[in-house]
């Protein structure tokens, strides 16, 4: 992917995480990818299809990515549907809270709200609710109900 080069902080202490100690190591890898991989969205929410992670992590065979995609999904850390991922506390582990981020990343769901229903609803349903509930607040859904009634 060309482009603007994106900027990703990623907190230090993942390292002694519970969850990520547990990991094998190519799950550790696969999950770091997809927390720094271009594709990835201010809002941990992205298109990013297996063809493409496949071809991005070559030292994952088809048959691995599933079974460690299923394993991130039963675990609550990132789900996957239709070739988009969400990633669980990406909102609440990212340091950039500023008001330029905040509407980039309310523009991001908004869009996807618009251009994708049904990948919206499968993650606002799959903890995305709680995720953007902590980084915007009750009013994020105060519009967002406002919008849907017009």
């Amino acid at each position: 992917m060309k482009g603007k080069m994106r900027t990703r902080l990623i907190k230090t202490d993942i390292i002694e995480d519970g969850w990520y100690v547990s990991l094998q190591l190519d799950e550790k890898l696969f999950f770091l990818h997809l927390l720094i991989t271009p594709r990835s969205e201010m809002s941990g929410v992205y298109f990013y299809p297996d063809r493409n992670m496949l071809i991005d992590c070559p030292g994952i065979s088809s048959e691995r990515l599933q079974i460690i995609k299923a394993k991130f999904e039963k675990e609550d850390r990132v789900y996957f549907k239709d070739g988009w991922v969400f990633i669980v506390n990406f909102l609440r582990n990212n340091n950039f809270n500023g008001a330029v981020h905040r509407v980039g990343v309310g523009k991001q769901i908004n869009d996807l709200q618009k251009r994708n229903y049904d990948i919206y609803k499968y993650f606002l349903d799959r903890s995305l609710f709680t995720s953007l509930y902590e980084y915007f607040g009750p009013d994020f859904f105060d519009k967002k109900t406002k919008e849907m009634k017009k």
